[in-house]
């Protein structure tokens, strides 16, 4: 599977390039949000929180997953992140990163690990920026 999961994690980055960089129709919300202030919490706990979990499950520091270099934090940033982009284009861009943490909390889950319910709920939470948005103007 591993293949089919880094063929869409580079679509997704080719997607984010051509849209942001060369269509310019990547647009974040200002940065006085209250909705930017909930994601930047968000990709914090992701960066800076994630990594705890391994000492936190008795596991050592060096198995620890950290943003950028393993995908559960990394996607948990990505959905947070684009979440706060402005208009229908963001359900598009958060395909991928949901997949796998649906993935990724199913896995855990079916292996006991009460880690999946750590990646679930906080998927939920990184998606509330961007189910917020739907309802309001952004």
């Amino acid at each position: 599977m591993a293949p089919w999961f880094a063929a869409a994690f580079a679509l997704q980055a080719l997607l984010l390039i051509a849209l942001s960089i060369v269509a310019g129709r990547i647009v974040f919300l200002p940065p006085r949000s209250g909705r930017v202030r909930i994601a930047a919490v968000l990709v914090a706990v992701a960066v800076l929180g994630y990594p705890l979990l391994a000492p936190l499950a008795g596991r050592p520091w060096t198995t620890a997953e950290t943003f950028g270099v393993t995908p559960d934090p990394t996607a948990l940033a990505t959905v947070a992140a684009l979440s706060l982009v402005r208009g229908r284009l963001r359900w598009l861009l958060l395909i991928a990163p949901l997949f796998w943490c649906a993935a990724t909390a199913l896995t855990l889950w079916a292996m006991a690990s009460p880690q999946g319910v750590v990646v679930g709920a906080a998927a939920v939470l990184a998606l509330l920026p961007a189910v917020r948005g739907t309802r309001g103007a952004g």
